[in-house]
């Protein structure tokens, strides 16, 4: 008899399925690292989508904002956003009866499907004031 050793069939193929269930392993991660990362930076157009929408809004004149009560709205860094709508929402604001504040708060929001087909939604409010909100305390 030889000292020699020698690898049997059985061997191999237990070798080969580890392997296959190593690299079927990594796929798997390295797939849903691609998943998440497009579901970020969709996340990232939005924002930024609805921050440009936003410093728009405040750039306004007050008959321009007490005009308005619900509109959509385009923007080219939606583009590249599966399903993406933006809607701007306006709507008075209540304040005190004695007040002489009028106020409109503004809602800007985009509903868009991310890649597995899920819906979202991302939105940011902010007030208006027809003589600025710096009147509110005095």
């Amino acid at each position: 008899m030889t000292s020699e050793r020698s690898v049997t069939l059985i061997e191999c193929m237990v070798a080969l399925v580890i392997l296959t269930i190593g690299l079927l392993s990594a796929y798997l991660a390295y797939a849903q690292s691609i998943r998440v990362v497009n579901s970020m930076w969709h996340s990232s157009r939005v924002n930024s989508a609805i921050r440009q929408e936003m410093e728009l809004v405040r750039t306004w004149d007050w008959d321009t904002v007490d005009a308005l009560s619900s509109s959509t709205f385009t923007n080219m860094v939606l583009d590249d956003v599966p399903n993406a709508t933006g809607t701007i929402d306006a709507e008075y604001y209540p304040v005190a009866t004695n007040s002489a504040l009028t106020i409109k708060k503004i809602t800007i929001r985009v509903n868009w499907t991310d890649m597995n087909g899920v819906a979202r939604e991302d939105s940011a409010t902010t007030l208006v004031a027809m003589d600025g909100l710096n009147t509110a305390t005095e």
